[in-house]
């Protein structure tokens, strides 16, 4: 091949993705560590995480630091479990939604800390629905090593989300995320939304509409289940302000050993980052 036309190839790869940045990201009801067969197990968690090859991860029915488990912060310790597995240096992020048994309970956000640079961290407080304990949100803003910033929320909606007086819970929760989002970064939001967007699930199917209408971009599979007890998809990876994140593939993530390690299974996104 001649130098001049090798010049113009290399361009050519660089123009159709070269360049992009890959991001594995997912979400993940760990149901405190308790499987189906009702073992607490969190190195089952880590060894699905470690199997994922993801770079973050948002986590929800976690414990913290209380009696139920032992008070070990599960989110800290899935994190070095996967760096001692990885010798990658991985950190924390709790967004605690109540305080239970002497300890906290709630959502958190592990990432591999030499793939991302926190620049920004804070714990949204949702609403608190009578039966159902309050819910929390942790939004993070991340760099990556090629210079892009977005942003990242996990949060874990309530599934009793109709009021007496008629007034929706979720989408009330939806609108206080976006008020603490800067509105013009990429955003990558992962949750245990407790909704559809299938009719046929027939499971608070406004939240998600309210997503689409409201420009975020479901990113994660459609079709399929993530709870084993139910034929829902309930657990999704969206993005906004999006133009930059290019979806590669998407896996609700169904093998021998996450049908037990929790009650929920592990949404993958792989996205490429673009400039």
């Amino acid at each position: 091949m001649k130098l001049h036309h090798l010049s113009g190839f290399i361009a050519l790869l660089s123009s159709v993705g070269l360049s992009a940045a890959p991001l594995n990201v997912a979400t993940y009801n760990i149901h405190h560590g308790a499987g189906e067969d009702e073992v607490l197990d969190l190195q089952r968690i880590t060894n699905v995480l470690n199997k994922l090859d993801v770079d973050l991860v948002g986590l929800q029915e976690v414990d913290i630091a209380n009696g139920r488990t032992g008070f070990v912060s599960q989110g800290k310790y899935i994190a070095q479990q996967l760096q001692n597995a990885q010798n990658t240096p991985w950190k924390t992020l709790n967004a605690a939604a109540i305080e239970f048994e002497n300890g906290e309970y709630g959502n958190a956000i592990i990432y591999k800390s030499d793939v991302l640079t926190l620049n920004d961290y804070k714990v949204v407080r949702l609403p608190d629905p009578d039966g159902d304990g309050q819910r929390s949100a942790g939004v993070a803003t991340f760099t990556d090593k090629d210079g892009i910033t977005f942003q990242f929320v996990a949060s874990h909606l309530t599934h009793k989300n109709k009021t007496e007086n008629g007034s929706t819970i979720q989408l009330t929760s939806l609108k206080m995320v976006e008020d603490n989002l800067d509105s013009k970064l990429p955003t990558i939001f992962v949750a245990d939304f407790n909704a559809s967007i299938r009719k046929e699930d027939n499971h608070n199917l406004d939240t998600m509409a309210y997503l689409i209408k409201n420009n975020w971009r479901i990113d994660s599979p459609l079709e399929g289940a993530s709870i084993p007890d139910e034929p829902w998809i309930i657990d999704y990876v969206v993005s906004k302000n999006h133009d930059k994140l290019k979806v590669n593939s998407a896996q609700i993530v169904l093998d021998d050993l996450t049908k037990v390690a929790s009650d929920h299974f592990p949404v993958k996104v792989n996205y490429l980052l673009e400039k």
